[in-house]
């Protein structure tokens, strides 16, 4: 019996060729998006590389700016050195300043304190009453008592003119002290105290009616 053996239609021609058109314009798709990623990619580093190089200039002009010295740094450092240069001294400190009568006199003591007799006694005058002298009786200032009938070398006569400050007494007795000092309405001197303190008579004045001299006294604080 015959065999039907009708061949199969070929495919059609055109099938293969549609399907490499579509492979062949999907495969330019893709690269064309590639291309334009790429594309974005670079602008992108382009763009950071700007911002970077801005950021790296402020900073560089920053820093500068910071350095510099500002307008108010000379001058301040100047008024400060000014200051510290025409800074008057420090004044010796004054324990006490007025009238006294020249008796005996503890000069430790705030104010001056009058005593009855010499002990205890920074200084003291004695008056020779006994004198015939028609003024004024002539009068001797004594230092610190030193012990039985003796005393100190702690007085000694200014004849500079103006008067001392602490330290110049306080030289003075260290290199001219004596002990007793005859005294008149001229004379000035330094004293020594038994709390090493220092003190300067001046502006004496006869009191006629109370047999003595006033004057005028600075009493210094202690020397440290």
């Amino acid at each position: 019996m015959p065999t039907d053996s009708t061949p199969e239609p070929p495919p059609p021609a055109g099938g293969e060729a549609a399907e490499r058109r579509i492979l062949g314009h999907t495969r330019t798709e893709f690269w064309t998006a590639v291309s334009a990623i790429a594309a974005v990619v670079a602008a992108g580093v382009s763009l950071v590389a700007v911002l970077f190089g801005a950021v790296q200039c402020g900073s560089t002009t920053s820093s500068e700016i910071s350095a510099a010295p500002g307008p108010s740094s000379v001058p301040q450092s100047t008024t400060s050195s000014a200051a510290a240069t025409t800074t008057a001294p420090v004044a010796d400190p004054v324990r006490y300043s007025g009238p006294v009568n020249l008796t005996y006199l503890d000069l430790d003591a705030d104010p001056p304190r009058v005593l009855s007799s010499n002990t205890g006694a920074s200084m003291w005058v004695d008056y020779d009453s006994a004198s015939s002298a028609e003024d004024f009786p002539p009068a001797e200032v004594y230092g610190l008592g030193g012990g039985f009938l003796t005393t100190k070398p702690t007085v000694a006569q200014w004849n500079n003119p103006g008067r001392p400050t602490r330290e110049q007494c306080s030289e003075l007795i260290s290199t001219q002290s004596v002990e007793t000092l005859p005294i008149t309405e001229e004379s000035r001197f330094c004293v020594k105290t038994a709390a090493n303190r220092f003190a300067f008579v001046s502006g004496l004045a006869a009191d006629r009616v109370a047999g003595t001299y006033r004057a005028q006294i600075i009493v210094w604080g202690a020397e440290e």
